[in-house]
């Protein structure tokens, strides 16, 4: 003999495996629906991008701008040299025509004085090829200044290209992260959108709305995310206990115990609670909330009321008597090889577990009539069976 009882009932792995996989094919109906809804927002996400190719395109023209300016600043420059060296060939011409005048006064002296014009020669001509080497020196010193000088202009307009070049690769790689990284960014917001609205809809939630912006794109993925498989396990979960409470309400239907009513409670958790007829006088009361489930014999009246202590010594005789009803409800439940039994605990046969429903807040208006017909209201006049609670646990 034993009083009130509890375990939990669950679905094995094969029963879990069909009611995931129920669940994953109305998620992929239910995205290819939402598909079609986010073509606006790629859309929107290319015309940002040919935005930003156009600012690219005008700044090679800038470059190309700057590189002909360049050139023409070169080409003027060796014009400049070109002059500077007609002018120097000028000045030689006139130097050479210089000299030959020089020369032929010379030579017109030389009948006045001999030596003297030997002297002035010898002078003249010393004079000279200090001149020359001189001005040879001072040539090849200006020379090679120019060389150095024109080395260096070009070192540095190599140096500063060199540098544009470098600057125009890291702001193109910079501009092409971006782009890559608000990409990926969108496109990982629309799929946790696109998820979670899955969810909530599968779960009977009304889902919430989020605007996409770049600053808080990623916290706003990662909280859907968590939304998302939160509400994906609340859904497999409702699923999971509807099936339990369906095989019970198949299995004590099956041993003759005829449904009396039927009440649902939703809040925090989903609680359903079911009366059956077990004798002339009292029910069996199944109440299930989230896997667990608690059995009892009691009383039932249309009223809220204690029950009397005639009424509490019949339904202590029930209880002993439903000890031997309740194996055979446990057996025929794991016979269905859908469900995982294990006992939470027994509560013994006591008249201190006797009570009254009212099963008015049960009983549909169909019930009411077929009770009616029967000749029998199924008042609290009998025994109360002790109560049994399980858990069932899905496998």
């Amino acid at each position: 003999m034993s009083g009130p009882k509890c375990g939990e009932i669950g679905l094995n792995a094969r029963e879990l495996n069909v009611a995931s996989k129920e669940y994953w094919e109305r998620a992929r109906l239910e995205r290819d629906r939402m598909n079609a809804e986010q073509e606006i927002i790629t859309i929107s996400f290319w015309d940002a991008f040919g935005e930003l190719e156009k600012e690219r395109l005008e700044e090679e023209r800038l470059a190309e701008e700057r590189k002909k300016e360049q050139e023409r600043k070169k080409e003027k420059a060796r014009l400049e040299e070109k002059r500077r060296q007609e002018e120097k060939r000028r000045q030689e011409e006139r130097k050479k025509e210089e000299k030959r005048l020089a020369e032929e006064r010379r030579q017109k002296e030389i009948s006045d004085a001999y030596e003297r014009e030997i002297a002035e020669r010898r002078m003249a001509y010393e004079r000279e090829y200090i001149e020359r080497r001189e001005a040879k020196e001072r040539e090849k010193r200006e020379e090679e200044e120019r060389k150095r000088k024109e080395e260096r202009q070009r070192e540095e307009e190599r140096r500063l290209k060199e540098e544009r070049q470098r600057e125009e690769e890291r702001r193109r790689k910079e501009r092409e992260a971006r782009i890559a990284k608000e990409r990926e960014i969108v496109l990982a917001f629309n799929d946790a959108v696109a998820d979670y609205q899955v969810a909530a809809n599968l779960a009977g939630v009304t889902p919430e709305h989020y605007e996409f912006s770049p600053q808080t794109a990623e916290a706003i993925v990662g909280k859907l995310r968590e939304e998302s498989e939160k509400l994906r396990q609340q859904a497999i979960n409702e699923a999971c206990s509807r099936r339990v409470d369906e095989l019970i309400d198949r299995t004590v239907e099956g041993m003759g115990y005829h449904l009396l009513g039927t009440r649902e409670t939703n809040g925090v958790h989903r609680a359903v609670s079911r009366l059956y007829r077990y004798d002339e006088n009292t029910a069996l009361h199944v109440i299930g909330v989230d896997g667990q489930f608690t059995m009892e014999v009691v009383a039932v009246d249309n009223v809220d009321r204690e029950p009397t202590e005639r009424e509490k010594e019949r339904l202590e005789k029930s209880m002993e008597h439903f000890c031997g009803d309740y194996e055979r409800i446990m057996e025929r439940l794991e016979e269905t090889g859908a469900l995982e039994i294990k006992p939470i605990f027994h509560m013994p046969v006591s008249k201190k577990y006797a009570s009254v429903i009212n099963q008015t807040a049960y009983r549909s208006e169909d019930t009411k009539k077929r009770g009616m017909a029967h000749g029998a209201d199924y008042m609290a006049e009998a025994g109360n069976s002790g109560s049994t609670r399980q858990s069932a646990g899905t496998n």
